[in-house]
């Protein structure tokens, strides 16, 4: 709604001159001074007509196009008109090019703002990385935690802040890039087999796993969120003002309002992506995992449809190849006509069979009704024999019964040996990490994807890490995150080389879970 009410208050003429019938000259003129606006703020007719040829050297330039266009944009409110009061001239052509100057308007920078962002936009390439939404879960935690205290600078705020927002937009645009690029990869007809084979298989692997790893980095950003909102969004908001230092605007008044107003705007779409979406929905970016998983579907959906068509191609090619063959032994035109009213079927199916004998033939006229010929003998292979010989084998029914108990018999074999797995992890009380001598790799790899995520997160007030698996039964906590002394653990692929941390692992209760999951939001399913 808030965009939809901004969109409509631009003005009616901003994107006019992308349509305009001297399209080429308004945008190469506005070009011009998109390159100019920083060195030349004000250009006169001569020195637009020394410079423009440099911009569109494929165009045809002459003072009256080049005044006509500048007088429509000036119409437009992209250039504003001037006299130069300094400019001196000995003849009234000189006059009459060195007198008037024309400069960029605000909505003739938004314009060539619009046009670029439309530009990079569509030749960009989708880049969807982690990496984005830890750093975005990073910004805002940091400002969080800098507007806590009242002697950090203002500016650090402003300048993670404006990261997070950064951040954000990246993700979006990257999403938006690669939804529009799969779309057009499932409408192009032209693209062949092996080029949707290929694309197939790295598109499918590359959203699969984007999807897999972005989940733990979204649980980091809402985290931090709700750190923020916590705090207070307007205490964080005000002390970033005071480091934006904002220039001062004698026409339209004070812009912090405004500015305040837009990081409020944005903090509402960042909850929406993290947090919660509108009306109580899922969090968007929940929806985009979901949404991943239909692009897989989609995608492979098209490539058998694709597939299929191509295969009803090749047989209908290959009908009309033994069509020709058997019209090539025709002994004249009227077996070759009989069979062609036979193979497309120009007439009713009683009349498929005439040619086994002359005296039919003679005395069946195809002209007249069914009902008024005398009747004929039909061969009888005709009716159960089928036109083409079906190559697809029939699927067998699946005991849908006998597949979910398999699955669910599988699901509690890995539930049994996992609690064994972890079962051998466990830790009473806080111990040193070279009380692992030695361990299996399976046990080593469980250890050190829990290692791993507990040192991803920002320690608490008291300095401790904390975290908790994803199916919330096992937690760990590092306590001294900062060993002087280091430690070995022996598998049998190798040896680990680590920091001696001091670490407490212990299985959760279903007390302890239950207690967890009332203090998290409620979220409605909208």
């Amino acid at each position: 709604m808030d965009r939809n009410r901004r969109w409509r208050s631009t003005p009616k003429h901003l994107f006019e001159v992308a349509v305009a019938v001297n399209r080429d000259l308004h945008l190469s003129i506005l070009s011009l001074f998109a390159e100019r606006d920083l060195t030349d703020p004000a250009l006169s007719l001569e020195q637009i007509c020394s410079l423009l040829p440099r911009e569109a050297a494929d165009l045809e330039l002459d003072d009256v196009r080049l005044r006509r266009s500048l007088d429509q944009l000036v119409e437009w409110g992209h250039l504003d008109e001037s006299r130069n009061e300094s400019a001196t001239y000995r003849t009234p052509e000189e006059f009459q090019r060195r007198n008037v100057q024309w400069s960029l308007t605000g909505h003739g920078s938004a314009v060539i703002a619009a046009l670029d962002r439309a530009a990079d936009f569509l030749g960009a390439t989708a880049s969807l990385q982690t990496a984005t939404i830890d750093a975005l879960a990073q910004s805002v935690a940091r400002a969080a935690e800098l507007a806590r205290h009242a002697e950090s600078d203002a500016v650090e705020i402003f300048m993670e802040w404006h990261r997070a927002e950064h951040n954000l937009l990246s993700l979006v645009d990257n999403v938006r890039q690669l939804q529009r690029r799969l779309a057009e990869l499932m409408r192009d007809p032209s693209l062949g087999d092996t080029v949707l084979r290929q694309a197939r298989e790295v598109i499918i692997d590359y959203v699969t796993r984007f999807i897999q790893d972005a989940e733990e980095p979204a649980v980091r950003v809402a985290r931090a969120v709700r750190l923020l909102q916590a705090l207070g969004p307007a205490v964080v908001f005000e002390r970033a003002l005071a480091g934006a230092n904002l220039a001062p605007d004698p026409l339209l008044g004070d812009p912090g309002p405004a500015w305040l107003e837009e990081r409020h705007r944005r903090l509402e779409a960042l909850e929406e992506w993290f947090v919660q979406g509108r009306g109580g929905a899922a969090p968007n970016m929940e929806r985009l995992r979901r949404q991943g998983r239909d692009w897989v579907l989609s995608f492979l959906k098209v490539l058998e449809l694709r597939r299929t068509h191509h295969r009803l191609s090749a047989g209908v090619a290959e009908d009309f190849t033994q069509l020709a063959r058997v019209f090539a032994r025709c002994r004249d035109d009227t077996q070759a006509h009989r069979l062609a009213v036979a193979a497309f079927e120009l007439h009713g199916a009683r009349h498929h069979d005439l040619g086994i004998g002359a005296q039919v033939g003679a005395t069946v006229d195809p002209s007249l009704p069914t009902s008024r010929n005398p009747s004929i003998d039909i061969n009888l292979d005709l009716t159960p024999r089928r036109h083409t010989k079906s190559t697809r084998r029939e699927r067998p029914v699946r005991d849908v019964g006998k597949e979910r108990a398999s699955r669910a018999r599988a699901e509690v074999e890995r539930l049994q040996d996992l609690e064994q797995l972890r079962g051998r992890l466990l830790t009473q009380g806080s111990v040193r990490l070279s009380s692992y001598a030695r361990l299996q790799y399976v046990q080593y790899r469980e250890l050190l994807d829990l290692l791993c995520a507990a040192l991803t997160t920002a320690p608490e007030t008291d300095g401790i890490r904390r975290h908790v698996s994803s199916d919330g039964r096992l937690s760990i906590t590092i306590t001294d995150d900062h060993p002087s002394t280091r430690t070995q653990i022996e598998t049998e692929l190798g040896t680990l080389e680590a920091p001696d941390y001091a670490v407490s692992i212990e299985m959760r209760t279903a007390s302890e879970e239950n207690v967890a999951r009332a203090a998290e939001p409620k979220r409605s399913l909208g």
